[in-house]
């Protein structure tokens, strides 16, 4: 829901999919997950 009303006000944004793959790459679940863990990593070793 939230994409689909992003794509209406953003239009020019949807128009180039490399952009938007990229978009993707940079924000999606994969990339949360990973700086998640790397920040608990993080603060184990710091003996947090």
């Amino acid at each position: 829901m939230v994409r689909a009303k992003d794509r209406e006000l953003h239009p020019e944004f949807y128009a180039d999919a490399a952009r938007v793959e990229k978009f993707d790459e940079l924000s999606g679940i994969g990339a949360n997950v990973h700086g998640i863990i790397r920040w608990l990593d993080k603060r184990a070793g710091a003996g947090a």
